[in-house]
């Protein structure tokens, strides 16, 4: 179903006061049609408290007519494609660091979106810069279980059977009862399995 629809507000009685209001069930999100996200993330982050609800006040409206960082970049991934494509691949993590920390980008998933990257990239037959960008992942998020996993898989592709052992093991450690732990260790048993590769 297309999420992005425009709708006027629905009447609702609130049943203890019977006061009639509009509430807002339906609005436009503007994406593209392949996007079937939930939902369209701010690019300019920012929350609502009761108060600032019961006063009427529109802290979003506020962030983004005082926003003044001539500095931000809206696009995260086009941004740290830029820098690898340009190698200038030192800077692609102290740039991601100081984005995890800024709040500005807190609905932004670069977890996902880094993991999404490396995939494609192992998918395309692109397994050296899969293994960097997995290889980031982990030290951008040394305490997800799929990080690990998803590195695992990068560096058993690349031949490195001895680093994806110790990377499943770690996924499994973080992750012993979970999902991303079960996979873990059928992905080892196929590494048991497979004859060593010469590199």
């Amino acid at each position: 179903e297309n999420i992005n629809f425009y709708g006027d507000n629905r009447p609702v009685t609130l049943p203890n006061t019977k006061i009639n209001a509009l509430l807002s069930f339906a609005w436009w999100q503007d994406k593209p049609q392949w996007e079937n996200g939930p939902w369209l993330a701010p690019q300019i982050a920012t929350g609502m408290t009761f108060e600032q609800y019961r006063t009427n006040q529109d802290p979003a409206l506020e962030a983004a007519l005082s926003f003044s960082d001539a500095n931000f970049i809206t696009d995260p991934m086009a941004h740290f494609t830029n820098l690898f494509t340009t190698g200038k691949v030192d800077q692609i993590k102290p740039d991601a660091i100081k984005m995890l920390g800024n709040p500005y980008y807190q609905f932004f998933d670069f977890e996902a979106e880094f993991n999404r990257v490396g995939y494609r990239l192992m998918n395309d037959g692109q397994v050296g810069p899969a293994v960097f960008v997995l290889q980031l992942l982990t030290e951008l998020f040394p305490a997800s279980a799929n990080a690990w996993d998803s590195a695992a898989e990068a560096y058993w592709k690349a031949g490195d059977t001895a680093k994806a052992t110790s990377y499943y093991n770690k996924a499994i450690e973080l992750d012993p009862n979970g999902e991303t732990g079960a996979h873990a260790k059928e992905m080892l048993k196929q590494l048991e399995n497979e004859p060593l590769k010469e590199k």
